[in-house]
Parts: structure tokens; C-alpha cells; sequence
């Protein structure tokens, strides 16, 4: 035994030091540092965001900006959002057109029955639970606008406080208040009343020192009731999928595809009483400072300010005050055993909340048009930004012509014409002049047809670059037979139009939707406990995800 306890002795001495893990400040600054240097902050991915919107909402700003001169048109062409709203109704109606658009496949016969529930119940986790047509439409949109949207599945578990207050209690219904571990008592107040139910004083008057007597000092005719304030804390388990924003994403510079990602982070305002509400310890929740890093954000601000929504007010309740909370996926060596483990780490300022290893992070990317060996491609707002400022310009030269051709420049000869009569003209007036032919109209030839043929020419290109051509935008069948390409032409440009839409919904099937639906069932297969009735189309069903596997083919 000590020739066993000395080789120990010397592999230790030969292996060093035993590992220490890292300080919750030096963690703090590891990810922040990350979180600075990745795709989403500051750099050109974000800029280009906030001019996408801008070109999307048509704002007179940047590029699209109306000249100086007073008088000129200001109109802005709005072909992004025309293209966009135009593909979004084929998107939704083949992604949200049904509960079972994502089937799971067994991988073998004795899985046909546990893949058919898991099934319809990721889909109704998806559509019915967590309102599947707007998280679809929010990433899909913004997808298509801004290049990326983000879709987070997790577990929510949470405290819900609420007070209620009972009245007339028994002694078994007070104790039974006092046993459950939910119910923090505040207030209590016992009633004498008679066998009738009718209050007498309040025990605390008939009792000595402010106690209420007890059963057996009480005449029989007598009984005591208690009147009861309480806190209730009780908890919530959801499994929750909801969009975010793609400016609160932090993404590690060189990841190729989501599933695989060094870093990612999940960057989001949160209240103190958020945190409190999370199980966060009070004492460090109420040590931060209040933090406004994302007021600037220009994607947030550029999708807020157009309507003036943006919440730029300070909050008049302290428990409202909010704090930049980081939720970061990473690969680290916490532990200085020389190896890489992926860990969650939830932490505000210095503070980190909780640290565990993970296998995998909860986010699910859509992009529209994918670019070889990258996590971001384009979007379709990128292929007809420059059209729509071209479009622009000439829309507000042809509109400049026909302003100008309609109420054309006169000239005067200077001091031979009342200029009060000249500026203010009325039916029937006069205009007093000195010598006639003191005034001529200085007339402007009309070209606005050259413009209009230029901006046709520009609309048959943004046609075949996006597919959304004025063929597949609801014509009707009369107007398909006037057309100068014949029927068959139009069968053609349809079903050409249609591919290029068709290979964006591939697109997001096969890295969005399918990612978020694994998501969903890895979460079901490991949070839900006990088996559920569910109702699904109209019928219960018995759902036992502990069954599962937690991953099938689609």
C-alpha cells in the first residue's frame, strides 16, 4: 500500500499542479471580448442590416435621399418591400399551411408509433402552443430583408409570485396553507363568529397578549375562522420557441454552418425582477448597475423608429430597471484540464448566474440564399437594392418633367410687370404689365416616356434576378391571354419565376425548419416528465415523450 501511495505521489508531481477552474471575472471578460469580435456587432453585417430596413421601409434617408432643391420630387420606389411582400404568401402557405409539415421517420419498425407522436406533437408544440405562423413569419421576413433570422428553443423555467387572500378559513384549511411549500403567509387574522357563520370580534381582541384562543377556550356556540393574506410562488416549465432579433445574436467569425458554432450568444435587455423571477440570487441581481448597451443598436433602432416606437424612457419603478443579460454557448477550458468543453454561461456585467456543460445551442438560422462555406449568404433585399435606387432617381425625374411641363417657368421683364398681380394668380384676374408681351411661358418638353421606358427595363431585370415577375403576382387568366408572350411564354416565365422561390423554400427546409423541429423534440424528449393528454385535429391523444428518441430522420 505505500509503494502504491508513492507511485501516486510522483505521477501527480510529474503531471503538475492539480487543475483550477477560472474566475467568474476572467469568464466574464472571455466572453465579452467574444462577443466583440463576432459576426453581428458593429461590423458590416449589422450596417447592412439597418440599410435593408431603410430600403425596405422606403425612408428618404442615405442613398435614397431627395435633393436639396425645394420643389423636387421626394418619392422613393419600394421594390424591396414589393418583393418581399410578394414572396412572403408562397413561404407561409408551404411552411404554415399545416401542423405536420416536418414528419419524422422511424428508423425502424418498433419506431413507427413513437415517430408518428412525436410527429403531431412537435407540431402542435410548434403551431399551437408557441403561435408557429408568426415565429415562422418573423424569421422568414426577416430573413428575406435583413439575411438571417433566428429562432431560440428552450426550456422556460421561471417563478410566477401572485397574493391572494382567503377569508373564512378553518384550522385544517390554515394548516394545510402553512404546509404548502408554495405559500409564504403575509397577513392572518382570526374571527370569532357563532354556529351560524356570523363574525364576532377578531381573535386577537378576545385573546390573551393579541393571541387568538385556541378551540378548547372557545364556548361550543363559538368557532374561530381565520382571515389569510398569502404569497403564492409557484413554478413554470414551458418549452418555448421564439424569434429573435438578429442584432441580439453574436455569432464566432469563420462558423460555416449553426450547427456547429464555437461561439454563439444570445445578447437581450432584461428587467431585475426578470432575473428575480429566473431564481437568480437577489442580493446579486440588486449588485448590478443599470446597463443601456443595446440602446444603439441600429438594426433595433432603424425597425422601431419609423413609427415612433422605440422606448427610450427610463423606467419610474426600480424592479423595472434593466440590465444587458449574455447567454453565451462557447467552447472553453473552465476546468485547466487542457481540453475544451462546451459550456452555457448566463451572465450581466461580472456576475455570472449559472455555468454547465451542454451538448448543443438552442438556435435555429434561416437565410435565403446560402453562399458556399459561410453562415451567412444574401438576402433577397441585397439583389435589388441598387435597382431601387436607380428606380428611384428616375421615378423622380419622370415625376420632375410632368410637375414642370404642367406648370412651366415664366420669364418677366424686370419692372415692367406688377409682381403682386404675377404671384398671385386667380380665375378671372388680372396681371397689370406696362407694354403687352411682358410675360412668356418658358415651356418644358416632355421626356417623362424615356424615363418610363428606362424604369421598365429596370423592372424586367429585378424580375429575373428575384423571380417575382408581374406573372406570378395574382393575374388573372384574362389578363395572361392579352399578354404579348403567348400562353405558353407566360407557362414558362411562371414556372421559372416559381423555381427561384421554390430553392428559397428548400433553403430554409433544410436549415431552418428541420434544425428547429430537432430542437423542439430534444427538448420534449428531455424536459417532460409524465405522459399527457394532448388534443391534436380534434382528437386525444396519450403523449409519452420519454419513450423517444431524440433525433429521427425528416
Amino acid at each position: 500500500m505505500l509503494e502504491l501511495d508513492a507511485l501516486s505521489a510522483e505521477i501527480e508531481k510529474a503531471d503538475g499542479p492539480p487543475s483550477s477552474t477560472m474566475s467568474d471575472e476572467r469568464l466574464a471578460a472571455l466572453i465579452d471580448q467574444e462577443s466583440n469580435d463576432s459576426i453581428g456587432w458593429s461590423d458590416e453585417l449589422a450596417l447592412d442590416g439597418q440599410r435593408n430596413h431603410e430600403f425596405y421601409m422606403g425612408e428618404s434617408t442615405g442613398p435614397l435621399a431627395p435633393p436639396e432643391v425645394e420643389g423636387r420630387s421626394r418619392v422613393v420606389s419600394r421594390d424591396v418591400l414589393d418583393t418581399v411582400e410578394w414572396i412572403m404568401p408562397s413561404l407561409m402557405r408551404m411552411f404554415a399551411g399545416a401542423d405536420d409539415v416536418v414528419r419524422f421517420e422511424p428508423d425502424g419498425p418498433e419506431d413507427q408509433r413513437n415517430a408518428d407522436d412525436a410527429t403531431a406533437y412537435i407540431g402542435y408544440l410548434v403551431n399551437r402552443k408557441n403561435n408557429g405562423f408568426v415565429l415562422l413569419h418573423d424569421a422568414i421576413k426577416s430573413a428575406l430583408i435583413a439575411r438571417r433570422g433566428f429562432v431560440k428553443c428552450y426550456c422556460d423555467k421561471r417563478w410566477e409570485q401572485r397574493e391572494e387572500r382567503y377569508t373564512g378559513l378553518s384550522v385544517i384549511e390554515l394548516e394545510a396553507l402553512r404546509d404548502d411549500p408554495e405559500v409564504e403567509i403575509l397577513t392572518e387574522e382570526a374571527i370569532q363568529s357563532d354556529a351560524n357563520g356570523v363574525p364576532g370580534l377578531p381573535g386577537e381582541a378576545q385573546g390573551v397578549y393579541g393571541a387568538p384562543p385556541s378551540e378548547a377556550e372557545l364556548p361550543p356556540e363559538l368557532m374561530t375562522a381565520y382571515n389569510v393574506t398569502v404569497r403564492r410562488r409557484v413554478g413554470v416549465m414551458e418549452l418555448k420557441a421564439e424569434g429573435c432579433p438578429p442584432e441580439e445574436i453574436r455569432v464566432a467569425k469563420g462558423t460555416r454552418v449553426i450547427e456547429d458554432c464555437r461561439f454563439i450568444a444570445h445578447i437581450v435587455e432584461r428587467t431585475l425582477s426578470d432575473l428575480k423571477s429566473l431564481g437568480y440570487d437577489p442580493a446579486l441581481v440588486d449588485s448590478l448597475s443599470d446597463d443601456d448597451s443595446l440602446d444603439q443598436e441600429g438594426e433595433r433602432e432603424e425597425r422601431h423608429d419609423y413609427d415612433g416606437s422605440a422606448d427610450r424612457n427610463d423606467p419610474p419603478e426600480p424592479s423595472q430597471c434593466k440590465v444587458t443579460l449574455t447567454e453565451a454557448y462557447m467552447r472553453i477550458d473552465y476546468d485547466g484540464d487542457g481540453i475544451a468543453e462546451y459550456r452555457r454561461i448566463v451572465k450581466a456585467g461580472n456576475v455570472v448566474f449559472e455555468n454547465d456543460v451542454v451538448d448543443d445551442h438552442p438556435f435555429s438560422l434561416a437565410c435565403p440564399i446560402l453562399m458556399p462555406y459561410k453562415l451567412v449568404g444574401l438576402s433577397v433585399a441585397d439583389l435589388i437594392i441598387d435597382l431601387q435606387e436607380i428606380k428611384t432617381a428616375l421615378t423622380r425625374q419622370v415625376l420632375d418633367n410632368v410637375y414642370l411641363s404642367n406648370n412651366p417657368m415664366t420669364e418677366v421683364v424686370e419692372g415692367q410687370v406688377n409682381l403682386d398681380d404675377f404671384l398671385s394668380p386667380r380665375p378671372g384676374g388680372l396681371r397689370r404689365v406696362k407694354q403687352i408681351g411682358m410675360t412668356r411661358e418658358v415651356a418644358t418638353p416632355f421626356v417623362a416616356q424615356h424615363g418610363l421606358t428606362m424604369i421598365e427595363h429596370f423592372d424586367r431585370i429585378q424580375d429575373a434576378r428575384t423571380g417575382v415577375t408581374e406573372f406570378n403576382q395574382g393575374l388573372n387568366p384574362e389578363g395572361l391571354s392579352k399578354s404579348n408572350v403567348g400562353s405558353e411564354g407566360v407557362q414558362d416565365l411562371m414556372a421559372a419565376g416559381a423555381q427561384r422561390i421554390e430553392l428559397i423554400a428548400r433553403v430554409f427546409a433544410e436549415t431552418f425548419v428541420k434544425r428547429l423541429w430537432l430542437l423542439m423534440l430534444k427538448l420534449a424528449t428531455q424536459y417532460v416528465n409524465r405522459a399527457q393528454q394532448v388534443k391534436i385535429n380534434g382528437r386525444w391523444m396519450t403523449i409519452d415523450p420519454r419513450a423517444w428518441k431524440n433525433r429521427y430522420d425528416m
